[in-house]
């Protein structure tokens, strides 16, 4: 063999492997680039149900915060109409301690309870209570007495005892209210 044909032998024999190593690296490409695509196509899949689950779950805290809203104004308008129904009630007590002159009961009552030395009660009271050291406050009807010492002290008025019955019947009143 000469020194032609061992070059070209040698150049044939480079050329079929740079031919292979070629090839090999196109299928590696193509491999590559088929799970590239792969992977991208994953990756949007994914991207797209997560964003799909957010979109949902907005929604979901949109529409809960809509709900709490309505709960919240339906729980507002209940405590106006139980607050105006305690109005009303209070004012017809009212109406009914001027003629009935229930501060002398109430007198009576904490007569039982301490030895009654100041009274304090409403301006068109005044004139009602006698024997005692009586003073206008603020209040609608009812009394306040205290003893002689000024250390006890009863609160009739009708503030007062309407207030702690409001706490005892507001349950009551609210379940006769919104059956």
């Amino acid at each position: 063999m000469g020194l032609n044909e061992v070059k070209n032998s040698i150049l044939e024999s480079a050329a079929q492997k740079a031919k292979a190593i070629i090839e090999q690296a196109g299928k590696e490409s193509a491999t590559i680039d088929h799970e590239a695509k792969q992977q991208l196509k994953d990756l949007e899949q994914k991207y797209a149900h997560e964003l799909s689950d957010a979109a949902k779950n907005l929604e979901k805290i949109k529409l809960a915060a809509v709900h709490s809203e309505a709960n919240h104004i339906v729980l507002k308008k209940k405590k106006e109409l139980i607050d105006k129904a305690f109005e009303m009630a209070l004012k017809e007590a009212l109406a009914q301690s001027q003629k009935n002159s229930s501060s002398k009961k109430l007198l009576e009552k904490a007569k039982k309870e301490l030895e009654v030395k100041y009274v304090y009660c409403s301006k068109n009271d005044i004139k009602s209570i006698n024997g005692f050291n009586c003073t206008a406050a603020d209040i609608s009807a009812g009394i306040i007495a205290e003893n002689a010492d000024k250390t006890i002290r009863l609160d009739y008025s009708f503030e007062t005892v309407f207030d702690t019955l409001k706490g005892r019947v507001l349950q009551d009143v609210a379940k006769k209210l919104f059956k």
